[in-house]
């Protein structure tokens, strides 16, 4: 009986042969591009998901930078800081004061 089903299968492919390669080749095709297509998916994927924990990082240390600027800012916001700073920063003396630099020795 069995010999008898693949016997028939066996005609029907012959007789058929070039519906069936060309079946065959069709599914093939489909099967690879879907295939190529997941694997694009995939990467695109993985590249967006690299760049974003990039820009998230970048996030968290503009972040960081805001909140140091803020506190500066507040500081600033005090004659004494201000004086203080403008001192460091610029070099900047009072009328009748002269600025000693210390020359460092090694």
């Amino acid at each position: 009986m069995n010999k008898e089903i693949v016997a028939k299968i066996k005609s029907r492919i012959n007789k058929h042969s070039t519906t069936y390669w060309i079946c065959s080749a069709v599914v093939c095709f489909f099967v690879c591009t879907a295939i190529t297509t997941m694997v694009n998916t995939a990467v695109h994927l993985y590249r967006y998901h690299c760049e974003l924990n990039q820009i998230e990082k970048e996030k968290k240390e503009l972040l960081a930078e805001i909140a140091n600027d803020s506190i500066k800012l507040e500081l600033l916001k005090r004659d004494d800081y201000l004086e203080h700073f403008a001192r460091e920063r610029f070099h900047l003396i009072k009328k009748g004061e002269t600025i000693y630099v210390e020359e460092n020795s090694k």
